[in-house]
C-alpha cells in the first residue's frame, strides 16, 4: 500500500510538472491584421496586459489596393485573419466566400448592451443579403461644404436646395474669383459615392439595392451635373479628372467656396487652416426644393474576419477590443465619425468635432452604399455616364443613362 501511494504522489507531481511546462512552452496565437491606412492602428497596451498568449501583427494595405489583395490572396493562401472593409467590398467578399458571419460571434463576444451602442443603421455596412459579416467601426457620408465666412460677408443663407448652391456658386465665384462648387469626377467609386445622396435628392431609390440611372432621378441628376459645369458655370470643365485630393483641397486652399465631399474630411479641413463655424461649416446634400428631407448615402468601414482564418475564436475578441467606445474614440476623434452612440458624449469628442449634430443626424437617417456583389461593375458604368455629362455640354443626359443602365443590367445578368 505505501509502495502504491508513493507511486501515486510521484505520479500526481509529473504530471503537474509537464502540464506546467506545456503551459510556459505553449506558442502565441499570432493574429494578421490588415488595414487601409496606419491610422486603423488601435493601440495594443491594454490587450498585450490582458491577452499575452494572442499577438498581433499589423499591415497597412493601401486602400486602392485591399480588395484585389483580397481576393488574390485566397486563391494563394495569403489572406489576414482580420481586416478593415469598405462597405463595396463585402457583398463581394462575402459571395465569394470569403468572409466569418458574425452572428455566433456576437453572442459570445458582446453584450446586449454594447450591440445597442452601435447606430442601428450601421450595422447595415456589413451585412449581404440578410446576414452579418462584420462589426462595424467608422461611418463616412457626404455633405456641402460652404464657406460661412464668404456667404455671411454677401449676405447669402445657408445652402439648402440646388438653386441656392447654383445662386451662391455664381455670386461667389466672381466676387471671390474662385470656383464656386467642387466635387469628384474622376473615373473612380469615390466619384459614384458622391453621386448617390444626390441621386436619391431627385427621389431616387435603390431597386434591389440598385440605382436606377435611366429613371427621372437618375436622369435628372446627370443633367444637374452637367448644367453645373455648362451652363451656370459654377463647377471646372476639368472637374472630371478631380479626385478625392483635387476636390477637397481647393476648397481648403480657399479656391472654391463650397464643395461635395466626405463629412470625416471636416478634421483635416481645419487642420488645413479653416476653423469650423467661423470659415467653414457642413449642412446635407441640396435637395430640388425647399423643406424637402435630405436623403444622405454612407459608406462605412468595418472589422470582418476571414473565413480562412485558423483563429476564428481569438480573432473575434480582438475584433471586441478594436471596436470598444474606448477605441472608437481613439480612432474616430481626429479621422472619420464614430458609430457608437456613447463615443458622442465624450466630452472631448463633442470638442473635437462641433459638427456632430450633422453626423448623427445622417446616422439616423442615412442608407448604406449598395450592397450587391456585382457593385463595382455597377459603379464603373455609373462613372462613365458621369464623366460623359460633365465633359461633352452636347451630351444627352436621357441617352446616357439609358446607355449604361443597359451595362447595368447586363452586368446584372437582367
Amino acid at each position: 500500500m505505501k509502495k502504491r501511494g508513493f507511486f501515486l504522489v510521484i505520479l500526481a507531481v509529473t504530471l503537474t510538472l509537464v502540464m506546467t511546462m506545456n503551459t510556459g512552452f505553449a506558442e502565441a496565437v499570432e493574429l494578421e491584421v490588415w488595414g487601409v491606412r496606419d491610422e486603423y492602428r488601435i493601440d495594443t497596451e491594454e490587450w498585450n496586459e490582458k491577452h499575452p498568449d494572442i499577438e498581433i501583427n499589423y499591415e497597412v494595405i493601401p486602400w486602392e489596393e485591399t480588395l484585389d489583395q483580397l481576393i488574390m490572396g485566397a486563391a494563394t493562401d495569403r489572406t489576414p485573419d482580420i481586416m478593415v472593409l469598405d462597405r463595396p467590398w463585402v457583398p463581394v467578399l462575402a459571395g465569394l466566400g470569403h468572409l466569418h458571419p458574425v452572428e455566433e460571434a456576437l453572442d459570445d463576444f458582446w453584450s446586449e448592451e454594447e450591440i445597442d451602442d452601435f447606430f442601428d443603421e450601421s450595422w447595415e455596412f456589413g451585412s449581404y443579403q440578410g446576414t452579418q459579416y462584420a462589426v462595424p467601426f467608422a461611418h463616412a457620408g457626404t455633405a456641402l461644404y460652404y464657406r460661412v465666412d464668404w456667404f455671411e460677408e454677401h449676405g447669402i443663407e445657408e445652402p439648402e436646395t440646388w438653386d441656392d448652391v447654383i445662386e451662391a456658386g455664381q455670386i461667389l465665384s466672381e466676387e471671390k474669383d474662385v470656383h464656386g462648387l467642387t466635387t469628384r469626377g474622376a473615373r473612380d467609386d469615390g466619384t459614384v459615392q458622391r453621386w448617390l445622396p444626390v441621386y436619391r435628392s431627385f427621389g431616387g431609390e435603390f431597386e434591389d439595392d440598385i440605382p436606377i440611372l435611366n429613371s427621372e432621378a437618375g436622369i435628372n441628376s446627370l443633367e444637374m451635373y452637367q448644367d453645373l459645369v455648362f451652363e451656370h458655370n459654377i463647377m471646372s470643365e476639368d472637374v472630371v479628372a478631380f479626385g478625392s485630393s483635387e476636390a477637397r483641397g481647393l476648397f481648403q486652399a480657399g479656391d472654391a467656396a463650397m464643395s461635395i465631399i466626405m463629412t470625416h474630411i471636416a478634421h483635416a479641413t481645419e487642420e488645413a487652416g479653416l476653423e469650423y463655424g467661423e470659415n467653414f461649416e457642413m449642412t446635407n446634400v441640396p435637395v430640388p426644393e425647399k423643406n424637402m428631407e435630405a436623403k444622405p448615402v454612407s459608406t462605412g468601414f468595418q472589422w470582418a474576419v476571414h473565413a480562412n482564418t485558423d483563429h476564428p475564436e481569438e480573432a473575434f475578441k480582438y475584433v471586441n477590443y478594436l471596436t470598444r467606445p474606448e477605441a472608437s474614440l481613439e480612432f474616430n476623434i481626429d479621422y472619420m465619425e464614430s458609430v457608437r452612440k456613447s463615443v458622442y458624449d465624450f466630452e472631448e469628442y463633442q470638442e473635437a468635432k462641433p459638427w456632430n449634430d450633422l453626423i448623427t443626424e445622417q446616422l439616423e437617417t442615412t442608407v448604406p452604399i449598395p450592397g450587391v456583389a456585382e457593385w463595382m461593375d455597377v459603379s464603373e458604368s455609373i462613372q462613365l455616364a458621369l464623366q460623359e455629362v460633365m465633359g461633352n455640354p452636347e451630351a444627352d443626359p436621357a441617352a446616357v443613362a439609358e446607355e449604361y443602365q443597359q451595362q447595368i443590367d447586363d452586368a446584372l445578368g437582367r
